[in-house]
C-alpha cells in the first residue's frame, strides 16, 4: 500500500515531468516557426489580436469545450472504453489535488496548442496537424482507441477555431477547459 508521502512524491514528480514535456512542446513550437521564418503564425500579427477576433475565438473555444465536456459524461456513464480510460489516468497520475489538476490543464492547453495550432496548423495544414494530435494521443491498450479518435475529431475542431479567429486564444480557452473539468474528475469521481 502506498503512503501519502509516496503518492505526494509521485504527484510532484509527475508535475515535474509534464513541465518538462509541455515546456519542450512550447520550445519545438518556437523552433519550428523559427525554422519555417514565420513567427508570426506562432503568436499571430497584433492586427488579428483584436478584441472581436478574441471574443469570437472564445466563445467557440467556450462551445467546443461544452460539447465535449458533456459527451465526455455520457460516455463515462454509458461506455466501457470511457472508463477503462478513466481509471488508467487514475492509476498514472495518483491521488492528484485542484492545484495540480489546473497545473497539469494550464501546461497542456499551453504547450500542445503552441506546438500543434500555433507551430504546426499554417505550415503542415489543418489534415495533417490533426492527424498529429490525434497521434499523440495514441492509447496505451487498444481498447482505448476512441480516446484517440476524439482527439482527432477535438483537436481538428480546435484547428477550425484557430483559423476561423486567427488566434490561439479561443483553442487555448477549449483546450484547458476540457482538460481541467476532465481531470477534475479524477478527484471527485470514486474508483470504479
Amino acid at each position: 500500500m502506498q503512503s501519502p508521502n509516496d503518492s505526494q512524491h509521485q504527484n510532484h514528480s509527475f508535475i515535474k515531468i509534464a513541465v518538462l514535456f509541455y515546456g519542450a512542446c512550447g520550445l519545438v513550437a518556437l523552433i519550428w516557426s523559427w525554422i519555417t521564418a514565420s513567427p508570426r503564425n506562432l503568436f499571430y500579427s497584433s492586427s488579428k489580436l483584436l478584441p472581436g477576433n478574441m471574443l469570437f475565438g472564445s466563445l467557440l473555444g467556450i462551445i467546443l469545450a461544452l460539447g465535449s465536456i458533456s459527451t465526455s459524461h455520457l460516455c463515462l456513464r454509458y461506455t466501457h472504453w470511457a472508463s477503462q480510460l478513466f481509471r488508467w489516468f487514475k492509476t498514472v497520475l495518483g491521488n492528484i489535488n485542484y492545484h495540480e489538476v489546473l497545473v497539469l490543464a494550464l501546461l497542456s492547453s499551453g504547450g500542445e496548442e503552441l506546438l500543434f495550432r500555433g507551430a504546426m496548423l499554417h505550415t503542415l495544414g489543418l489534415e495533417w496537424t490533426s492527424i498529429l494530435f490525434c497521434l499523440a494521443h495514441f492509447p496505451p491498450r487498444w481498447a482505448l482507441l476512441p480516446w484517440t479518435i476524439s482527439a482527432g475529431v477535438i483537436g481538428t475542431l480546435l484547428g477550425i477555431i484557430t483559423l476561423k479567429s486567427e488566434n490561439l486564444f479561443g483553442a487555448m480557452i477549449a483546450h484547458f477547459l476540457i482538460n481541467w473539468w476532465n481531470l477534475r474528475l479524477l478527484i471527485k469521481r470514486p474508483n470504479d
